[in-house]
């Protein structure tokens, strides 16, 4: 008999009896996928290894390098997707506390249904976790404050930001 408890695969049968202590083969999941146990899924991959309720499907619309370190995603009226981008966690860009978390917005400039187009719309950000498209900017949660900024100039990237809460 075969069973998985605790990270571990047990395997039992006639011939671990005369040359197993316990009589039982006890391998880790590292042990037997070596390399691929720590590898990241690709983007393929992952989206195989998905299940869709009955009548959904899931498509692939963003993936590394357009994406990265993404933590919440939100899209906006016009189809653009905003993502909060969390690459200082846990201990900060440089491993001292420096800031680096993004929000970007994603665009489908091809009009296919995936996004193409990567612009970096605010950085610096501590620790974002939280992206809200509202009026004519987003909420952003960069805790201990609550954000709102917008684009004034059409640039793509954020030239207003005003801290709506704090603490």
């Amino acid at each position: 008999g075969a069973w998985v408890k605790r990270g571990h695969l047990y395997w039992q049968n006639e011939d671990t009896g005369a040359i197993m202590p316990h009589h039982i083969d006890q391998r880790s999941f590292s042990d037997l996928l070596g390399e691929l146990v720590n590898r990241p899924r690709s983007p393929k991959s992952s989206l195989r290894a998905m299940q869709a309720r009955p009548g959904f499907r899931i498509e692939l619309v963003a993936a590394e390098p357009l994406v990265m370190d993404p933590v919440d995603v939100a899209w906006g009226p016009d189809g653009r997707m905003w993502v909060a981008e969390m690459a200082d966690y846990p201990m900060g860009l440089d491993h001292k506390g420096k800031p680096g978390s993004r929000i970007v917005v994603l665009t489908d400039t091809a009009g296919d249904g995936a996004y193409d187009k990567r612009t970096v719309f605010a950085g610096g950000l501590e620790t974002a976790n939280t992206v809200l498209p509202w009026r004519d900017g987003v909420l952003a949660v960069a805790p201990p404050n609550i954000w709102f900024m917008r684009d004034t100039n059409g640039d793509g990237s954020a030239d207003e930001k005003t801290i709506l809460y704090e603490g």
